[in-house]
């Protein structure tokens, strides 16, 4: 597991590489280290000496289902440049090789859940033991919110404001903004607090809301576990290419088709760039276009 200090000078040398002997440009540069950084969290940073094939294999799937062929990729070859310069200073050292193929069904569109599988979803959870009282307020607030996965492993307490039933998310760059739930996720948040959190190990010692059995933060990789367990017990036929945005597609595909404003959804969830939002008005589209198909006499 690499410290953010070892992370920190393991990309500044990295582009000091970049720099220096391959000559980049300085927009790709940051762009190689912003890819490094998303895999490093992507495989809660894990060191490069403990990397296996299928941590590349899941992120470069996992980034072929959000983003545009031509950014994975560029993530592809950010991690392939990586692997090359950590051969030539650290020889023999890692023990993986990547097959450094893109995923050939890489998608510009995300995959979302209808509303009736995000409802089975939400249902799967028994809501009066733990760990089904945790995890229910987790898919109710991912659902309910649009947060990243990230921004709701690093959820602290002092950022739900229950009363009112929003919450201060901080984002990428440190950015904060404003998300609201409503009374479903509020029950289900409510009973965490109340009766499941308080029976998790440390939970007097740390601010952060959602723990692991062991007290500790509970990780990115841990919350797709449980979204794919539950979506499983859903029934739900394509649990396995579930990813940990997959509620968060879900919530902006499901507000654009209920009439919500572009710009609204823009900022709840947290892009800088309104063009990153447009996506789902193409999945709206294809959404209404079956409706069409299925409801015409001649669809």
């Amino acid at each position: 597991m690499l410290t953010p200090l070892e992370q920190s000078d393991l990309l500044k040398d990295f582009k000091v590489y970049l720099h220096l002997e391959r000559g980049l440009a300085s927009q790709t540069q940051e762009a190689y280290i912003r890819d490094l950084k998303d895999f490093f969290h992507f495989i809660d940073d894990k060191a490069p000496t403990d990397w296996a094939e299928r941590d590349i294999d899941h992120y470069l799937q996992d980034a072929g289902r959000r983003f545009a062929p031509s950014t994975v990729a560029r993530r592809m070859a950010a991690l392939r440049t990586f692997f090359s310069y950590y051969q030539q200073v650290y020889p023999g050292i890692l023990t993986c090789t990547p097959r450094w193929q893109a995923p050939r069904n890489s998608q510009h569109l995300p995959e979302v859940l209808s509303v009736e599988e995000v409802s089975q979803l939400l249902a799967a959870p028994d809501r009066f033991k733990m760990p089904g009282v945790r995890d229910a307020a987790i898919l109710e607030l991912l659902y309910a919110t649009g947060m990243r996965v990230s921004e709701l492993s690093a959820l602290e307490l002092q950022q739900i404001f229950t009363e009112d039933q929003f919450i201060r998310v901080i984002g990428k760059g440190k950015k904060e903004r404003l998300v609201f739930y409503g009374d479903s996720a509020s029950k289900a948040l409510d009973r965490y607090l109340a009766q499941g959190r308080p029976r998790q190990k440390n939970y007097r010692l740390t601010q952060l809301v959602f723990l692991n059995n062991r007290g500790g933060q509970l990780s990115r990789q841990s919350i797709w576990k449980i979204i794919k367990r539950y979506a499983k017990e859903a029934g739900i036929d394509r649990y396995e290419s579930l990813t940990p945005h997959t509620l968060r597609h879900s919530f902006a595909s499901h507000l654009l088709a209920g009439g919500a404003d572009l710009r609204l959804i823009q900022e709840l969830l947290g892009h800088a760039d309104i063009s990153t939002t447009q996506i789902y008005t193409h999945i709206a589209d294809d959404a209404l276009l079956s409706q069409y198909r299925a409801a015409h006499p001649r669809g």
